[in-house]
């Protein structure tokens, strides 16, 4: 069947404002914890690090899929994607019973491991067990919204999130400043808002996808197959990402008992966030094109349109880097006033914030470069390049980095954020080659369809 390749820009602003409310709900639920105590932000940010670790076995599929779907529509073969769908539901759905399981089981026990402060760890205990339980419609979701995507329905993965978005932030609003429910309260905040992104997914799923698709000639095995050569990966790679992250926090809690160091580089990843959303966006747009264009066998297009973009991406983030590292006032003051920071601690926790800032520029721009190259990489299926490159990257400059430039040159997070920017930048230059070398052009996952 013939679907509507829709333009890029189409696919480019649902995805921008999607993201965009998400990052800045998880900015808003940040702040509105602090009404609740410091304990709490500190209980539901270490239950969130932990609960990530487990939902990278969600992402191995939905990644995958996303580079099944969109080439398969790109060669015309759109019947196969529903079968792609169904078994990727399937299998991710049997994940989050196991995920589940484990979270019931074993977080709590964990958690009190790991945290020595036993009432942060029963806050932690507390949120991760709600939070836990909404595994199942975390795991089913994305691969709803990028089977939507994949047929031309951009906006209808964006109304969903909308729809999430509105419930959590309300809900938190209600749970923390007028029912004084606590972190229970936002725990159960977060599970309602995932159920009712699931319910409008399966919604708005089934009034805009077709019904009538023809019987796919493609087995579930090789489709299975091909979602786990590019989903492993990049599970694989974010799993390492957010190991390295970890690494880097307890080095930075080693050098700066105080907090301070860590305090500075969490208020600098979440204004960051906001400079980096376009980028985001842009990122997985191209992904989807990109797989469009693989699929049709149009490799020059493909690599034309992901160098252009990659310009116009890191134009963006770097004007919005430099605006904020020249006017910074405003929004660290949003940050240091819910801290309840005062005093020569301020001034001193506000100059090495500002100093971060303009680091961030370097570490924004290549990220910028880094992920819509990436990205797209996976999407061709060359997504075992991406992981062992991401990996080698990370073990040795962001994490041997940090160690050098943190620790033995006693630059502390000023350090951290100079490795940082030598990591992302290796990885954007190798990207680049990559895609240079044309080299993806002979991961494709599609095949000649045998029609009886």
């Amino acid at each position: 069947m013939q679907v509507h390749q829709h333009r890029f820009i189409k696919v480019f602003w649902p995805l921008l404002i999607e993201i965009f409310l998400t990052v800045l709900v998880s900015l808003s639920d940040t702040l509105m914890l602090y009404g609740v105590g410091q304990p709490a932000v500190a209980a539901v940010g270490s239950a969130i690090t932990y609960l990530n670790f487990l939902n990278v076995a969600f992402l191995i599929l939905s990644a995958g899929l996303l580079a099944v779907f969109t080439q398969y529509v790109g060669a015309n073969q759109a019947e196969v994607t529903r079968k792609a769908a169904w078994i990727g539901v399937a299998v991710n759905s049997v994940l989050a019973l196991g995920v589940m399981a484990i979270i019931f089981i074993f977080f709590s026990s964990f958690i009190h491991f790991i945290i020595p402060d036993q009432a942060i760890a029963d806050l932690a205990t507390q949120y991760g067990l709600i939070v836990g339980g909404a595994s199942l419609f975390i795991a089913i979701n994305p691969i709803i919204g990028n089977y939507m995507r994949a047929f031309g329905h951009d906006k209808s993965p964006m109304v969903a999130t909308v729809i999430a978005n509105i419930i959590n932030i309300t809900l938190n609003y209600l749970s923390i400043f007028v029912f004084d429910w606590g972190v229970a309260g936002v725990a159960w905040a977060t599970f309602i808002s995932h159920v009712g992104s699931f319910i409008a997914h399966i919604v708005l799923a089934n009034f805009h996808l077709p019904k009538n698709i023809e019987k796919a000639h493609v087995s579930g095995r090789k489709l299975l197959a091909d979602s786990l050569e590019v989903g492993l990966p990049a599970a694989f790679e974010n799993f390492a990402f957010l190991g390295a992250m970890a690494v880097i926090i307890t080095l930075l809690n080693f050098i700066d008992p105080s907090g301070v160091e860590t305090s500075v580089r969490v208020t600098v990843e979440h204004i960051a966030k906001m400079a980096f959303v376009p980028a985001a966006a842009l990122a997985h747009a191209s992904a989807i094109k990109t797989g469009f264009y693989v699929g049709a066998q149009n490799f020059k297009k493909a690599q034309r349109r992901i160098f252009k973009i990659s310009t116009i991406g890191i134009a963006i983030s770097a004007t919005l880097g430099l605006i904020i590292a020249l006017f910074p006032d405003g929004i660290i003051s949003i940050f240091t006033s819910v801290e309840g920071i005062e005093g020569h601690d301020l001034e001193h926790h506000v100059d090495l914030i500002k100093t971060v800032l303009w680091l961030n520029i370097a570490v924004e721009g290549a990220r910028t470069l880094n992920i819509i190259l990436g990205e797209s990489l996976k999407t061709t299926g060359d997504a075992w390049f991406l992981g062992t490159i991401s990996l080698f990257s990370l073990m040795f400059f962001a994490i041997g980095g940090s160690f050098l430039f943190a620790f033995t040159l006693n630059n502390g997070v000023v350090g951290i954020f100079i490795a940082l920017t030598i990591d992302e930048a290796f990885k954007a230059l190798v990207f680049f080659w990559r895609w240079s070398t044309r080299r993806w052009t002979t991961r494709s996952l599609i095949l000649p369809i045998k029609y009886n």
